[in-house]
């Protein structure tokens, strides 16, 4: 999964056992989810932290300890969305005003 830097998005989060007396918070790297609502025992939705820089970090659960069984863990690429944005707005000003 993938998301921009200035974070603030809904990311969903799929897996099991997510049961309703435990209280999950979404961990991007080391930036914690600024709200994580629990919609099933299968399904969580966090708003994507903001992160300083573009990059692929772990995604985990605060305060649940992480397994040390080799398993790979999961994995979320914050992407830089400037430039495409000064794209779209230049495009936007090419259209409108003719520049």
């Amino acid at each position: 999964a993938t998301g921009p830097t200035y974070g603030g998005i809904e990311i969903t989060v799929l897996g099991a056992n997510f049961h309703p007396n435990m209280q999950l918070n979404c961990v991007f790297g080391d930036a914690r989810a600024t709200s994580t609502q629990r919609w099933s025992d299968n399904t969580l939705v966090c708003i994507l932290p903001p992160s300083p820089a573009p990059g692929v970090v772990a995604v985990w659960f605060d305060g649940v300890q992480k397994e040390e069984d080799g398993a790979p863990p999961s994995l979320f690429a914050y992407t830089d969305e400037t430039d495409r944005a000064l794209y779209v707005f230049r495009l936007f000003t090419l259209t409108v005003f003719g520049a």
